[in-house]
């Protein structure tokens, strides 16, 4: 019984707002790029300019287009892996504290860590509770980290398009 029964560790709150300010300069990038494009095919087209010269121009804003649009994406999916980790991370926090409330009701005395001390009358009922509450962290903790390494290899070179 190495993980402690008295809290979930991690800044929650944090952890959501910060999600929820990524997902905020998401808009504003997408904002961008499109104001952006705009002006380019505005410049070429006032200009009346054609050619190759026109036509490698536009080619290198599609490109730089295209990467600020896998930027926002990979952005709204941190954003939205941040705020779900918060409010996973809260939900085992409330379990937590709820098994702890079983134990106080019920007369089961804990440690410093929230384990059950030795006594002769079933513990299982809280046990299950606090190691479930811990479990949920773990789990929401590594579904995480599995998003965001999907995250960043697809924005690495030669990254999938799944």
């Amino acid at each position: 019984m190495s993980d402690s029964y008295l809290t979930i560790e991690g800044d929650r709150s944090t952890l959501y707002s910060s999600g929820q300010d990524l997902a905020s300069a998401c808009s504003e990038l997408v904002e961008i790029t499109h104001v952006l494009n705009t002006r380019v095919r505005d410049l070429v087209h006032d200009a009346g300019w054609w050619g190759d010269a026109a036509d490698n121009f536009k080619q290198d804003w599609l490109v730089s287009s295209a990467a600020s649009d896998a930027i926002v994406q990979a952005m709204g999916h941190i954003s939205t892996t941040m705020e779900h980790l918060a409010v996973v991370l809260g939900e085992a926090q409330d379990d937590l504290d709820d098994a702890r409330d079983y134990a106080k009701k019920h007369g089961i005395p804990l440690d410093p860590d929230g384990h059950p001390l030795p006594v002769t009358m079933d513990i299982s009922e809280y046990v299950e509770r606090a190691e479930a509450a811990v479990q949920k962290a773990k789990r929401a903790r590594s579904d995480a980290a599995q998003s965001f390494a999907a995250i960043v290899s697809q924005l690495a070179p030669g990254g999938s398009d799944d």
